[in-house]
């Protein structure tokens, strides 16, 4: 079954933007809307996320958060592109 996970990591440093995004790629979809913050449309549960991007070198020196996203509970406001990503068909 596939959800909606988060994935933060702070502090932003482009030094892992790269390796974090070649992970995603990983991914049935994802989409960065912040400059250290991340949706991804998966299968894989966080746990497996994190094994997998806790390898990328130098990532342990950050936090490093990840966690399911329940749309349904849900307030504020994103960019038009976000939205229209996170209600696209898939």
């Amino acid at each position: 079954m596939k959800s909606f996970l988060h994935l933060t990591v702070f502090p932003n440093s482009s030094d892992y933007q790269e390796s974090i995004e070649k992970e995603l790629n990983r991914a049935t979809d994802w989409i960065r809307y912040s400059p250290n913050c991340w949706l991804i449309y998966t299968s894989r549960t966080a746990q497996s996320w994190y094994k997998s991007l806790s390898a990328i070198p130098g990532i342990k020196d950050a936090n490093l958060m990840l966690y399911e996203v329940n749309l349904s509970n849900r307030a504020g406001w994103i960019k038009r592109s976000v939205w229209d990503w996170i209600t696209k068909e898939r």
